[in-house]
């Protein structure tokens, strides 16, 4: 009897696709949050302003891990305009967002206020995709 299946020696090996692959990974994956526009964020996503007890504004920074597995502490940096600020953050677990406020520099807005957001700026977390830990930020004046 002719068979027409190929034998096992000529069966084609097939790789999974990065994306697959990193999905599949164990492993924390840290990124800033900001408000997602039809599925997507933008610059201005990541504009949360808030008023602090002294009259002055602040910028809610949050930062999540999607990745399977915890992360142990790191460091976030926001930097606004020639202000930097590092904000310690402790162990964060899988699906865990923890927030923060920076405090916003009186005169940043040139007429707006631009930022940037590093998760684990000193890349000590294992992390799945440091491709996606920071993020631009701007808020309109």
């Amino acid at each position: 009897m002719l068979s027409l299946l190929p034998t096992l020696g000529t069966l084609p090996r097939v790789q999974p696709s990065p994306l697959v692959s990193r999905r599949l990974a164990l492993g924390p994956d840290l990124l800033p949050v900001g408000m997602a526009f039809a599925g997507q964020t933008f610059p201005i996503s990541f504009c949360r302003l808030t008023s602090l007890p002294d009259g002055s504004t602040g910028l809610v920074v949050t930062i999540r891990n999607q990745g399977l597995l915890g992360a142990p502490a790191f460091i976030t940096r926001v930097l606004i305009g020639n202000s930097m600020v590092d904000r310690a953050m402790g162990l964060l677990a899988a699906g865990a967002d923890e927030s923060f406020v920076v405090r916003i520099p009186p005169g940043s807005f040139h007429p707006d206020l631009s930022f940037r957001i590093i998760a684990d700026v000193n890349n000590v977390v294992a992390d799945l995709d440091r491709t996606n830990n920071t993020a631009t930020g701007v808020c309109i004046g």
